[in-house]
């Protein structure tokens, strides 16, 4: 009635590596809280791209190789500390 295939037959299964993007995007959110704040030339182009262009946050932690997340982080604590101008919504 069924094929004549042993179900425990796994020569046919290949070892095909499973990615894991979600862990990368940790490391590397988990990396830019602790090394950002250090890097005084990185906060300076944050504040540069800030004022003088239109970039989204996101385009800015690009351009500086940081998380989003963080730099949006810490473009918000500058606002408050006066250091940036808000930008209207």
């Amino acid at each position: 009635m069924y094929a004549s295939r042993d179900i425990a037959d796994t020569s046919q299964i290949r070892n095909i590596p499973i990615k894991h993007s979600q862990p990368a995007k940790l490391l590397d959110y988990h990396a830019s809280l602790i090394l950002l704040p250090k890097d005084i030339s990185a906060i300076r182009e944050i504040k540069h791209l800030w004022v003088s262009t239109n970039f989204r946050v996101g385009d800015i932690a690009k351009e500086v190789g940081y998380s989003p997340l963080v730099v949006d982080s810490l473009i918000k604590q500058l606002i408050i500390r006066g250091e940036l101008i808000s930008r209207g919504k």
